[in-house]
Order: structure tokens, then C-alpha cells, then sequence
């Protein structure tokens, strides 16, 4: 495969792997647990989620990537519907993502995959969500910058920047919790550390954190100018998204302008190195041709 100049990676399905890790076990466990905790859906969603957890815990297929479809004829996955799902499983499943991003870094370091690397690490709007999403979130990236922090001979070769409201930190509606506001504080204080401490030439690492288009686009607005430059400079070739989600969600609008997009069937947790690499093989260098 050619190399590319910009590869760009929106993880996806970490709180549905995490849905469907608690329902597995609750069901193997008590079944009458797993009834109570699907007893707000409608019926024939919890007919069908019971169907298809009984198939994975049997089989070990994972048919949820299948979807549903409503009373209106519209693709659902029932893992988005309102499934509580206590803490310790989606920090399972974020920690568990963020060692998928450590396997690819190492991947494209080795192989020389592409110049730039962008990773949608947060989404400025998901930290409005429920307490326990965005401390299982925020929580688990903190500890992989840790990790990356001690690991600065293997990363040395990257330089990481991060792109995002930074001041969204103090003004989000949950930044009053106690707990999250720490959260914020040390993820501001992390992610400084690890933009000082890597300058490396051979691959640039943007992660998006807290990011939303609609701040991009303003802050390179000046005096009614729009100035491309305070953006992230470079057009992105290809996109890889997990969880067969087709979307751009909110992200890089003026740089995914000529991308290739590839949808993988796998929640990001699920991803390893061959889904990956197997998703880059559907990438094909655009040829360029300019003049009549």
C-alpha cells in the first residue's frame, strides 16, 4: 500500500461493547437481572436484544453489528437504546480502546504508514452525557497518557498536538461535578505534558480533544476572514470507523473534503492490528488530474 499523508481514526462503540459485556454476563448470571435491566424498552427490543445476547454467549458471534430496524423503517442498534450500564464496564471498554490505539501507533511507527495520524479523542458535545461516560472516557485516556509519558523512547519519533476547546473544560454543564472537574483539570494538565515532552519528525499525532467543528471553523475565522491555516493543515485521505457507523460525526468537515471513508464491522474495543490492516487495503490513492 502506498503511504498516505494523512490517516484519520474515529473509534467507535465503546459504550455498545460495554452494553453487551454487562448483558453477556448478566445473562449467564441471572436471568431475571437481565430482564430488569432491558424492563424500559420496548418489547420487541428486548425480545430481540435477549435473542442476540443468547447467541453471542453461545457462539461468540456478535450479530448486534446486524441491525435492527424500528417500527419506521429505520436502522437501530439496540445497544444505543437506554441501557444502564454500571461504571466499571464502559472504563472496561475505554481502556481497553486506548490499548487498541497504543497497537496501532507502534504499527504505523513500524511500518511507515502515513505523515500525519488523527484520533477523534473527544467529542466536545459527549462531555454533556451521563457522569459515568465521561469519567470512564476522560479517565481511561488520562491513564494511557500516563503510559505514553513513560514509554518516551518508543514515541520520541511522533509529535502529539492537541486540537480542541480547551476552555470547554470549564464551561461544559457537568465541569460543576466535583469528580469531573478533577477530571478535566488533570486531562488539560496531561495532555500539555505530552505535547512538550514529543517533537518527533516521523509521524505527527493530532488528537481531537474537545473538539466540534463549529469551534474549528470560528477560530480560524478572523475579522470575517477565513484563514485554513489555524486548522489542522493537511487534507485527509482516508477515515476508518468502527461499529459500521457511516458517519463523519461533527468531525474535520473542511479536511475529510476528497477522503475515502472505510467502515469496519467491529466496536473499537474489538479492533486488533489484521482489522486494521485489512481496512487499509479498501484505501486506493486518488489520481489527481488537473487542466480541461
Amino acid at each position: 500500500m502506498d503511504k498516505l499523508n494523512h490517516l484519520f481514526i474515529i473509534p467507535d462503540g465503546c459504550r455498545r461493547w460495554a452494553r453487551r459485556k454487562y448483558l453477556a454476563e448478566l445473562y449467564l448470571k441471572d436471568k431475571k437481572e437481565f430482564l430488569k435491566a432491558l424492563e424500559n424498552l420496548p418489547e420487541n427490543a428486548v425480545k430481540d436484544i435477549e435473542k442476540r445476547i443468547a447467541i453471542f454467549v453461545k457462539t461468540g458471534k456478535d450479530i448486534f453489528y446486524e441491525l435492527a430496524r424500528d417500527q419506521i423503517n429505520r436502522p437501530i442498534d439496540y445497544l444505543d437504546l437506554n441501557i444502564e450500564v454500571p461504571r466499571k464496564y464502559l472504563l472496561d471498554a475505554y481502556e481497553k480502546g486506548g490499548t487498541v490505539f497504543d497497537e496501532m501507533i507502534r504499527w504505523v511507527l513500524k511500518n511507515n504508514v502515513t505523515n500525519t495520524l488523527t484520533i477523534y479523542a473527544l467529542q466536545r458535545t459527549n462531555l454533556n452525557r451521563p457522569v459515568d461516560h465521561i469519567f470512564a472516557t476522560v479517565k481511561a485516556q488520562i491513564e494511557r497518557f500516563k503510559l505514553w509519558k513513560k514509554e518516551k523512547e518508543y514515541f520520541k519519533e511522533c509529535t502529539i498536538k492537541f486540537v480542541g476547546d480547551k476552555n470547554f473544560f470549564e464551561t461544559s454543564e457537568n465541569s460543576n461535578n466535583e469528580e469531573v472537574k478533577k477530571l478535566f483539570d488533570e486531562y488539560a494538565k496531561r495532555s500539555i505534558e505530552l505535547e512538550d515532552n514529543f517533537s518527533g519528525e516521523k509521524l505527527k499525532i493530532f488528537a481531537l480533544a474537545p473538539y466540534d467543528p463549529e469551534w474549528e471553523i470560528n477560530q480560524a475565522i478572523d475579522n470575517g476572514k477565513f484563514n485554513p491555516k489555524k486548522l489542522i493543515v493537511s487534507d485527509v485521505d482516508c477515515v476508518i470507523r468502527g461499529a459500521n457507523e457511516k458517519r463523519i460525526s461533527n468531525a474535520l468537515p473542511y479536511q475529510l473534503r476528497a477522503a475515502q471513508f472505510v467502515s469496519v464491522s467491529v466496536y473499537f474495543p474489538d479492533f486488533t492490528i489484521e482489522t486494521f490492516e485489512n481496512a487499509l487495503k479498501f484505501y486506493i490513492p486518488k489520481i489527481r488530474i488537473s487542466g480541461n
